[in-house]
């Protein structure tokens, strides 16, 4: 996004000071009705992150392995249904790290810049 010195910019995508989170207040509430903590939601998050920023599929599954020991007993549904579609969620090994950033970033104006 460029700028200019008297700040007359005007962004065409998505205005300016304004975000797209369509969606996360809904997933943020499913959560919470699941019994899930604040905490638990914030450490559950970080474990994924670690899953899907892994250099390879070894790791990556390495990642998983330790996620699903960690949290298995507390949530097994949400363990239960990345083991399930791991070969899906896996898809992103086979793309370089640049291209992967894009693919999961939740920020829709890097993904756009991207």
């Amino acid at each position: 996004m460029s700028r200019n010195r008297n700040g007359s910019f005007e962004p065409k995508i998505i205005g300016k000071y304004s975000r797209n989170v369509d969606g996360m207040e809904e997933k943020s509430l499913a959560l919470y009705s699941c019994g899930m903590s604040q905490r638990d939601i914030a450490e559950q998050i970080a474990d994924l992150k670690k899953i899907y920023t892994s250099v390879t599929l070894d790791e990556a599954e390495e990642n998983l392995l330790q996620f699903s020991e960690k949290w298995r007993k507390q949530y097994p549904s949400c363990v239960k249904s990345r083991e399930e579609n791991w070969e899906v969620l896996s898809a992103f090994c086979e793309y370089p790290p640049e291209i992967r950033k894009i693919i999961y970033t939740t920020n829709i104006i890097e993904g756009l810049n991207r």
